[in-house]
């Protein structure tokens, strides 16, 4: 991580593939050249990138949905025109937020 900050993005800095073939099999096919060593490492980047946007997606429509139950929640409390149930002001609200994994991820598209 380039940054302290808590919202961050991960930097892919370097990847190192180790491959060997099997036994009496030659390893001309398992060495790669710098263009697929390039491409391996930007789709490496992109899959971390894209893994880090879905989940702040995901925490910002979890905290805009809880604080429209909040104001809904205050609205019902307050003697508005709007009746709630029991059932609605016992429903939890969903305050967990998503963690990114990125380094999940990267492992899921190299392997």
């Amino acid at each position: 991580v380039l940054s302290g900050a808590p919202a961050a993005p991960w930097k892919l800095l370097s990847i190192h593939i180790r491959c060997s073939p099997k036994t009496g099999e030659s390893d001309h096919q398992l060495a790669m050249n710098r263009k697929q060593m390039f491409d391996l490492h930007r789709i490496g980047e992109r899959s971390m990138v894209v893994e880090e946007a879905v989940c702040r997606k995901a925490n910002e429509e979890l905290k805009e949905q809880k604080e429209k139950d909040e104001s809904i929640l205050k609205k019902g409390e307050g003697g508005d025109d709007m009746a709630m149930t029991d059932d609605k002001k016992q429903k939890p609200l969903s305050s967990s937020t998503i963690v990114p994994r990125p380094l999940h991820r990267l492992f899921e598209v190299t392997h």
